[in-house]
């Protein structure tokens, strides 16, 4: 008799087991998702991408490429159709060639895509359509951007006739390190100080001397009669002050007033700055020694760049003016 309540007892044991992983079957068929189809017979109508409409999609999202000798570019757009009208991603990616006129090549691929997530996902990307050929006709590239200048903690530069914008690029240099930090705006001038303090505080430096430089590229979005204009040269070198701000970052505090040498000077004579008030003085390429005492006792003094044409420098140079800080043109 207990045997045979012990059977039973075992018995039902198993069956529940099985009815519990029957139960986690179904539920798991019950939520199983369904992937959409692939968009098929991509094909180009002139400048208009389309592909045959994928069942219970929201949307797709098409990648348009310029395709040239080892270099591919590419622009991601969404649309709810099943075709997408890229000139304007075309005339885009044909400018940043910086090509005047020929011909470049496109292709373009999509996506499926849903927003009912309870029952489908995206689908698989699509195979590259045919290449489109795509004539260039004749552009004026705008000018290269001059005269680049430091005002305090503001980059200026000489406006560019018919550009749409500029491309401004703030490196902060140092000993065998260049930082970067990359923005656009429709101005001719740029407030760099989020960008200078953002790059100071990557160096971990809590204070001392930093430097910055910065180069232009003139931009357009009139793609039809436009490309945008070489990167500018560098501005000069604008050194400044870090301090230690609470929360461990490193803050510019201040930044300093330059003393820029004449370009033809070959030698600077011993004594030639001291006792003086510079804050900061260049030293142009091209100088080749600099005298004893030259910038002895210069208490305010605070930065000194000297050219790799420096080949003779005095030991007592810097005497008395501890605070400087000498940066070695690499």
């Amino acid at each position: 008799m207990q045997s045979t309540k012990c059977g039973n007892k075992a018995g039902l044991f198993v069956f529940a087991i099985i009815l519990f992983f029957m139960l986690v079957s179904t539920m798991n068929s019950s939520f199983a998702l369904e992937k959409l189809d692939t968009p098929t017979n991509l094909r180009w109508d002139g400048k208009t991408a389309r592909w045959n409409p994928v069942p219970n999609a929201a949307g797709y999202s098409i990648t348009i490429e310029l395709v040239a000798d080892n270099y591919v570019s590419s622009y991601a757009q969404y649309t709810k159709n099943d075709y997408y009208d890229a000139t304007h991603e075309m005339n885009f990616l044909a400018n940043q060639t910086g090509l005047l006129e020929g011909i470049v090549t496109f292709r373009f691929c999509v996506t499926a895509t849903t927003n009912d997530y309870d029952h489908y996902v995206g689908s698989d990307q699509s195979e590259y359509s045919p290449l489109l050929e795509y004539v260039i006709s004749s552009k004026t590239k705008l000018d290269t951007p001059t005269n680049l200048r430091w005002d305090g903690k503001t980059a200026r530069w000489n406006p560019v006739p018919n550009a749409a914008g500029y491309s401004i690029t703030i490196e902060l240099v140092a000993d065998n390190y260049v930082s970067s930090y990359a923005q656009y705006t429709k101005n001719d001038y740029y407030d760099a100080t989020h960008e200078m303090n953002f790059l100071a505080n990557q160096t971990g430096l809590l204070e001392g001397i930093v430097t910055f430089r910065f180069c232009v590229t003139a931009t357009t979005n009139d793609y039809d009669h436009y490309v945008g204009s070489d990167r500018s040269e560098y501005s000069s070198l604008q050194p400044c002050v870090v301090g230690y701000k609470e929360f461990g970052l490193s803050v510019i505090w201040d930044v300093l007033d330059i003393k820029t040498l004449p370009n033809q000077l070959e030698t600077i004579a011993p004594d030639a700055f001291a006792n003086t008030a510079f804050e900061a003085i260049i030293i142009p390429e091209g100088c080749s020694s600099v005298g004893e005492h030259a910038f002895a006792w210069c208490n305010d003094l605070l930065y000194v760049r000297i050219p790799k044409s420096v080949v003779d420098l005095a030991s007592n140079a810097f005497e008395g003016s501890g605070k400087v800080y000498i940066d070695f043109e690499q």
